[in-house]
């Protein structure tokens, strides 16, 4: 088959991934069932990859592994009979098949992980190495000289001007491209297990290496950025991996750069092929999910900035589809404009879209749920938790507790006999959820939360009735343990999602008038809360009769407070939750983050202090500011803070506050920030 012939089913097929990622599935699978190429059934199978991926229904998971596997034999048997062939261009004629078998195991894998069987789990830790040593492959072949060659991309890295964010764990750097092929110093065990190092990753990069030239048609661009692609995101999500895991695999040969792994993203998204938009979509996720749960950035301004360059080019490929509308949306609340965000996704959700992609409107939904509870709306937050279950299978026993949660947040004079009894069937119905299936046995960690909850709120409705009995008060007798839930659980899970990171001002104070409202009267004066209300009776009991109840609030305060730009108050409230370790015997999670948010308030007084905060959105648009150009005291101010900040983390990640549910997400984040810091540093010249 000539490479012309190739080039016209490659170009066929990209019209099929044009109205994929336009939202209609409907007519993409018609494109891709219009020939029997395997350019089209991985066109197919990716199609259904992406509808199980986002829906989690068994019954297209079960289809996504059949056609994903057809389409993988398919590509081998094409390959099989290109390399009959004598090539002409400057790839081998095989390396469009070996891309296309690489996408189809990868997906394999990652289909069969959403199973949540053991045994699929097992076939997908195979198959994800086998695609990993495909793509490597792949890699070395098209870029013998590693990330130097390259070419240059208009698409900035997120993480441009960053250091390495992991050094390699065993170098090449001496090594000649085709011993960088066959592994690393460790090549008995690279070649058993299968594994390839990641070329020049840690590295410094060779001298006088001439970039690729850009590719001449689609055969060499679907190589040439299908080889990025892969690269980069094995190389991004090994990068993200903790450190012993790091270390455990690095005896195999793995190294990991996460600054060429971007590098590697933004090359791929800069094409037009299919994998030009998972890159462009991994990316995404990495700038809208990923880096926002640290809680802190060293340049927000530089990453929105890539964020919105990266958008640019797919809305005018894509301008209808889902996933970019999410991430618009997702840009404007990261950029401090979530009445924006907000617009966007009602309308995206609106009817007036008659072309639709059902299962990504999931993401649509869920997006717009939590960014309502940030706003304070929470009636509509509720309505729309309630709206995800409906679209999604995934933990509904979380989604009730959080809807029932925004309930719980709205003002007393809001909450009708209606809302009320709302609030009683949503929380009643949480137990019965728990109780249902749970993944290999276990309970996610948001379900042990809710589970720790309920049985917490039970034994507190116990408590009081017996207190009151005991005290011949009267009025609570037929109350349910719903009466006495005073801090909002959709409050403390928007503290886990880091949901309060990007509110404005005017959001941070709604909330915490709400808290503070709450007795008995918080105890650290604020500008924001007025003085205390005298009770209504002697004999009434306070909200908030636990010191667990007392440090979670405290927590809660103390980032609202520093999302509202008074840092000293903030301080002194996660200091007091902090100081509570040895009283607190339930929420010890509360206690742990209050120590992490105190390294990320240090960073956030460190922007102000050096006039670099981002109080209000920025014009993606207008020139970035140099941060490099900061004076010696500012340079001073740094250092304490980032020193200050580490401390904290320390502690954090040295269990000082014991073990809780949100230890494995407090984990993922405490790592992100770390990168963060240690950009800000290399940043800084410090």
């Amino acid at each position: 088959m000539s490479e012309g012939v190739i080039g016209d089913h490659i170009l066929n097929a990209t019209e099929g991934f044009a109205l994929l990622f336009g939202d209609d599935t409907a007519a993409a699978e018609a494109k891709f069932s219009s020939q029997q190429t395997a350019f089209h059934r991985i066109g197919r199978g990716l199609t259904v990859f992406l509808q199980a991926a986002l829906g989690m229904e068994q019954d297209i998971l079960a289809r996504a592994t059949t056609d994903l596997y057809e389409a993988e034999q398919l590509a081998e048997n094409e390959k099989k009979s290109a390399a009959r062939e004598k090539g002409t261009g400057r790839f081998s004629p095989t390396a469009p098949y070996d891309v296309l078998v690489a996408d189809a195991v990868v997906c394999q894998a990652l289909t069969q992980l959403l199973t949540e069987s053991a045994f699929e789990m097992a076939k997908a830790v195979l198959k994800l190495n086998r695609a990993h040593k495909l793509f490597n492959n792949t890699f070395n072949a098209v870029f013998p000289c590693g990330v130097a060659s390259l070419p240059e991309s208009p698409i900035p890295s997120p993480t441009i001007s960053r250091k390495p964010s992991t050094s390699s764990l065993a170098s090449t750097s001496s090594a000649t491209p085709s011993q960088k092929q066959s592994g690393s110093r460790f090549g008995g065990l690279t070649k058993r297990f299968g594994y390839l190092s990641v070329l020049g990753s840690g590295s410094p990069e060779p001298a006088n290496v001439t970039p690729l030239p850009p590719p001449n048609g689609p055969v060499e661009e679907l190589i040439m950025s299908g080889a990025c692609f892969g690269y980069g995101l094995f190389g991004l999500i090994l990068s993200l991996l903790p450190p012993k895991i790091k270390r455990l695999i690095g005896i195999f040969g793995f190294t990991s750069d996460r600054k060429a792994a971007l590098r590697a993203l933004t090359v791929s998204a800069s094409y037009s092929d299919v994998h030009a938009a998972f890159a462009a979509l991994t990316l995404c996720t990495y700038i809208g999910a990923v880096l926002l749960l640290s809680g802190w950035n060293a340049d927000p301004e530089h990453d929105l900035r890539t964020y919105d360059t990266i958008l640019k080019r797919v809305e005018k490929r894509y301008p209808n589809g889902s996933l970019w509308i999410l991430n618009r949306a997702k840009l404007c609340r990261m950029n401090l404009e979530a009445d924006k965000a907000i617009d966007i996704l009602q309308v995206a959700l609106g009817p007036e879209r008659t072309v639709r992609f059902p299962q990504a409107d999931t993401l649509l939904v869920f997006e717009l749920a939590w960014t309502l509870l940030a706003e304070t709306r929470y009636r509509e937050a509720a309505d729309a938790f309630v709206k995800i279950m409906e679209l999604n299978s995934w933990s509904h026993a979380t989604y009730t507790l959080i809807a029932a949660g925004c309930l719980v947040a709205l003002p007393e004079e809001e909450k009708t006999p209606e809302t009320r009894q709302e609030i009683r069937t949503l929380l009643d119905r949480v137990p019965v959820l728990l109780d249902q299936k749970q993944i290999g046995g276990r309970r996610l960690p948001m379900e042990q939360y809710a589970s720790r909850k309920v049985a917490f709120w039970m034994k507190k409705q116990a408590r009081r009735a017996a207190e009151r009995k005991a005290a011949c008060l009267t009025g609570d007798e037929e109350k349910g343990w719903e009466e006495v839930i005073k801090i909002s659980p959709a409050e403390e899970c928007s503290c886990f999602w880091n949901s309060y990171s990007r509110v404005s001002g005017s959001s941070a104070r709604a909330h915490i008038a709400s808290l503070s409202s709450l007795t008995p009267h918080p105890s650290i004066p604020s500008p924001f809360i007025p003085a205390p209300e005298s009770k209504a009776s002697s004999d009434a009991l306070d909200d908030l009769d636990t010191p667990d109840e007392l440090a979670t609030r405290d927590l809660l305060l103390g980032v609202l407070h520093r999302a509202a730009g008074d840092f000293k108050t903030g301080r002194k409230y996660l200091e007091a939750a902090v100081g509570a370790k040895k009283a607190v015997y339930d929420d010890t999670w509360a206690v742990a983050f209050a120590a992490y948010e105190l390294a990320v308030l240090e960073l956030w007084e460190a922007d102000a202090d050096t006039g670099h905060s981002m109080e209000q959105s920025i014009d993606l648009n207008a020139p970035a500011r140099n941060l490099a150009a900061l004076s010696d005291a500012d340079k001073a101010t740094w250092k304490a803070a980032l020193d200050r900040s580490i401390k904290h983390l320390d502690r954090v990640a040295n269990q000082e506050f014991g073990l809780h549910d949100m230890e494995g997400r407090q984990m993922s984040r405490q790592l992100m920030l770390r990168d963060e810091i240690t950009a800000k540093r290399e940043q800084l010249g410090l």
